[in-house]
């Protein structure tokens, strides 16, 4: 509505904070609604993630997750169905974090020979054994709240930090696919929060304030609490400029 009245675009249009939520939930119907946080599944660093053929895609350990889980959404898109299995074992089930993994389907086999069956991943069994003879540093404690470096040597993709051996029954694997939460594209602003025209004019009456303000994310997002922040302080500054007129 406000670009029809010539306000000014700005920012990353084909860029998304996209994150991994349930793939069923993820094909949803159009308007009906969805509870966000039920639908996350955001701890793949805990675990490894795969795609419908078995085989790794990225690395799980690259950074902490407030600041790359906004990122790995979109990597589900490019992968077959668009989807990707999270494979967690017991070792580490019990830290899952987000509400989703507790309320959400899943799949468990007490080898990882029957979860690939069961998956219908032919490369699972492979990718596992590869994984895990690569894992290093496993006397380093696994710390998911720093970049602990528990990491692998000779695969590619890496994983850089808390990497362990994916070995203690029952192995569960997660379904996942991308959630689009905002897009990077939006609207040229001032200090103001004043929406400005083609021509660098405010228009009259009209401020923006939060995702919808373009050129605030470029490629990634700022970590957890950005986009609030931005909200907080950019709507107070907003509400008070607009009562003042």
């Amino acid at each position: 509505m406000a670009l029809e009245i010539g306000a000014q675009p700005a920012g990353h249009w084909s860029g998304c904070h996209a994150y991994a939520i349930d793939y069923q939930r993820s094909r949803i119907p159009e308007g009906q609604d969805i509870t966000p946080l039920a639908d996350a599944r955001n701890d793949y660093n805990l675990g490894v993630q795969v795609n419908v053929n078995g085989v790794r895609f990225l690395d799980e350990g690259e950074d902490l997750r407030s600041y790359i889980s906004s990122r790995y959404g979109a990597r589900l898109l490019e992968q077959p169905q668009g989807m990707a299995w999270q494979i967690f074992d017991a070792k580490v089930t019990h830290l899952l974090t987000d509400e989703g993994y507790r309320t959400g389907l899943c799949v468990t086999a007490n080898s990882i020979e029957k979860l690939a069956e069961a998956l219908r991943t032919p490369g699972l069994t492979e990718t596992i054994d590869e994984f895990n003879a690569a894992v290093q540093q496993e006397d380093i404690p696994l710390d998911c709240t720093i970049r602990d470096g528990r990491g692998t040597v000779g695969i590619t993709p890496p994983k850089s930090n808390w990497a362990q051996k994916i070995d203690t029954p029952p192995f569960v694997a997660h379904a996942v696919g991308c959630g689009i939460t905002f897009t990077y594209g939006g609207l040229t602003t001032n200090t103001r929060a004043q929406v400005l025209d083609g021509q660098g004019e405010a228009i009259p009456g009209l401020y923006a304030t939060g995702e919808i303000v373009g050129g605030i994310w470029h490629n990634g997002y700022g970590g957890s609490g950005s986009g609030l922040t931005l909200g907080a302080v950019f709507g107070r500054i907003a509400g008070a400029n607009a009562a003042g007129e």
